[in-house]
């Protein structure tokens, strides 16, 4: 009718975070249903229901959109729906979509991932720790430590690193908060990383090695992730949500003399997951520009050409360590190789396939990375679902009403 609405909130304690309702010609709104994610109203059959996920489980249940509240019993209708109850992923989506008496939805379990090396071929080499939640996985330069966001979906995430010599892992951050997205000082003495501090987002660093405490870079009035900090040290690649009118953007934070942020990439469009080439010239990023995601180069600072790398969508770009090879995530979830020669002007090749992956289905706006290639590209840490046979499929449901009388 144009005047009332759904939408999730927190609430201030867990029972009263889930779906409420509320109408353009009234200051309060009514808690609806309690739940982690988000739910849909629809109509079928001259009925209206409100779909929402408990436990796992899409349940449906009739309800009144012009008192704003539900009758009689919620019932389930799909188990195993893929959700992200915390603040990994996509915040408080959950996989369903019901319209015109149709439902489609998504199964899967999202968050149980196994850190798994893979050669060329893609064949397994070996596993890196227990299956857990973990999350945009960055090497150091020699591949010998690794560092890693880590969260069981139930707790924030922390920032944890690897050591491969050693076979030890080491907790870096502890805050109540959610702190993710790290990366490596060009010297790899340190950590910078996000999170939200007295209800400010900012960026953070400590020593690699855990010692000593933390040291606040910069606070931000938006959401804003660290994608890549340059080789000679001089910058931060960034991404920023720029609101409606610019959506996700990519920014530069210098990290020496004044910390004073300027935009690189700034359009109607999202822009996101950016990449440094080795030597600090080219930047590989991700753009929605075209209507689906695609991976771009552009030359660092802007105006020394754009070229276009992928050519049937693309995400998550990485650069082999001398420059000459870029890898990025095919939609399929395949790896892809892209040859470069950026000497001059940036020569490309032609995006060949290098191994079909089982990692989490991620988009733009979600995790920089669900992969890393060693310096040489000859081996792949991936981001593997723990259950390799989980394809998280969509399934497509007619007259969804229908079939339940049945």
């Amino acid at each position: 009718d144009g005047k009332h609405f759904l939408y999730f909130g927190r609430g201030g304690t867990e029972e009263k975070q889930g779906i409420y309702a509320g109408s353009t010609d009234a200051a309060e709104s009514v808690f609806v249903v309690a739940t982690s994610v988000v739910g849909s109203y629809t109509e079928a059959n001259g009925v209206g229901y409100l779909l929402f996920i408990r436990e796992g489980t899409l349940m449906f249940q009739p309800f009144d959109a012009g008192k704003l509240a539900l009758s009689g019993e919620a019932t389930p209708l799909v188990e195993s729906i893929l959700s992200f109850p915390g603040e990994v992923g996509p915040t408080a989506f959950s996989a369903f979509s019901a319209s015109g008496g149709n439902l489609i939805y998504r199964t899967g379990d999202q968050q149980t991932i196994r850190m798994t090396w893979y050669d060329r071929s893609g064949k397994l080499l070996e596993t890196v720790g227990e299956p857990s939640g973990y999350h945009e996985p960055m090497l150091s330069k020699d591949d010998t430590k690794l560092i890693f966001g880590k969260s069981d979906g139930s707790t924030p995430q922390d920032i944890y690193l690897h050591d491969f010599s050693r076979g030890n892992t080491t907790r870096l951050t502890f805050d109540p908060t959610s702190d993710s997205t790290a990366v490596f000082s060009p010297d790899e003495t340190q950590v910078l990383f996000c999170s939200t501090r007295a209800g400010k987002e900012g960026f953070f660093r400590r020593s690699a090695s855990g010692a000593g405490g933390e040291e606040l870079v910069i606070n931000f009035e938006t959401a804003s992730y660290p994608d890549s900090w340059s080789h000679d040290g001089k910058y931060l690649l960034y991404e920023s949500n720029g609101g409606g009118k610019t959506k996700v953007d990519l920014w530069v934070l210098p990290m020496t003399g004044e910390p004073v942020p300027f935009p690189y990439l700034e359009s109607p469009f999202e822009e996101a997951h950016a990449q440094f080439s080795p030597d600090g010239k080219w930047v590989a990023y991700t753009s929605n520009e075209s209507g689906r995601s695609e991976v771009y180069v552009q030359s660092f600072p802007v105006g020394g050409g754009k070229w276009q790398i992928s050519t049937a969508g693309g995400d998550q770009p990485q650069w082999r360590s001398d420059g000459k090879e870029l890898f990025f995530m095919a939609p399929d979830r395949n790896i892809l190789s892209v040859a470069l020669d950026g000497s001059a002007t940036l020569a490309i090749g032609r995006p060949t396939v290098v191994f079909q992956t089982a990692t989490p289905l991620v988009g733009i706006t979600d995790d920089r990375n669900t992969y890393v290639a060693s310096k040489d590209g000859q081996r792949f840490l991936v981001n593997t679902l723990a259950d390799t046979t989980n394809l998280q499929p969509l399934t497509l449901v007619l007259n969804w009403a229908g079939e339940i009388k049945k």
